[in-house]
């Protein structure tokens, strides 16, 4: 698997817009601990990028509304990006997440009444966040788990019962 961990200063010396781009076999990019506020734009270039890591990139504000072109995307790590507030809705098109991790993105308000489409999707965690609604699509995803606070949880019904798995951690 080609992977790549940028820290702060190869970020800046090596990683112009174009270049991320150009990293075409790239299946694993970590951005953690660095100070990015957005993605590069050629980022959804990345036809075979699997996992995307954003944790800890505490002034990460936005996702780009073209996120969805990452066809091959399993993993979506944006724990911790305490400036990050809404998630564009075509996350929703994104067809092969499974993993999609929102833990303590203390400023994310909702996800898209969408969200239930993505069917491979089978952990959510949303502890942390300011979210007070979740989608009823998201019923619809068998084997779900979902992290977050309990009352949240419970008060739209989700049960294991219902299909989903909810856990309070």
């Amino acid at each position: 698997m080609l992977q790549h961990k940028l820290n702060r200063s190869f970020l800046a010396e090596k990683y112009g817009d174009v270049t991320v781009g150009q990293l075409e076999c790239l299946e694993n990019l970590d951005f953690s601990h660095t100070t990015i506020k957005h993605l590069p734009n050629s980022t959804c270039m990345l036809k075979r990028l699997k996992y995307l890591e954003l944790y800890d990139c505490s002034l990460f504000e936005k996702l780009q509304e073209d996120i969805s072109q990452l066809e091959c995307l399993g993993n979506l790590n944006l724990m911790a990006c305490g400036c990050l507030q809404d998630i564009p809705n075509s996350i929703c098109e994104m067809k092969c997440l499974k993993y999609f991790n929102l833990y303590n993105c203390i400023l994310v308000e909702k996800l898209s009444d969408e969200l239930g489409g993505l069917e491979c999707l089978k952990e959510l965690d949303v502890k942390g966040t300011s979210i007070c609604h979740l989608p009823q699509s998201i019923l619809l995803l068998k084997g779900l788990h979902i992290s977050g606070l309990g009352q949240l949880l419970e008060s739209c019904g989700f049960t294991p019962t219902a299909g989903v798995s909810s856990t309070v951690l």
